[in-house]
């Protein structure tokens, strides 16, 4: 009887890129199922990718919108020649 496929999820670390071998696509940085070969394996043993449990995924708020943007100090200054 065949074992059947074991599988990972994975995502790159904050700012890394890594490519599918296969597809040659790199991985979404939402994360992707992948084989749990030794390529997945040593992406996350070399800290390329990280391993997320299923726990983790659900705990993870989605980006589905971006932030609210948020001003900055300087805009609530009067201008120079708005001074009183």
């Amino acid at each position: 009887m065949d074992k059947p496929l074991q599988r990972i999820f994975v995502k790159p670390v904050p700012g890394g890129m890594v490519r599918d071998p296969v597809s040659l696509k790199l991985l979404d940085e939402r994360g992707e199922w992948k084989p749990n070969n030794s390529y997945w394996q040593r992406r996350v043993l070399f800290r390329d990718c990280l391993e997320v449990t299923e726990e983790q995924r659900i705990r993870e708020p989605s980006r589905k919108s971006p932030p609210p943007p948020v001003e900055l100090a300087e805009s609530k200054r009067p201008k120079k020649g708005d001074e009183k």
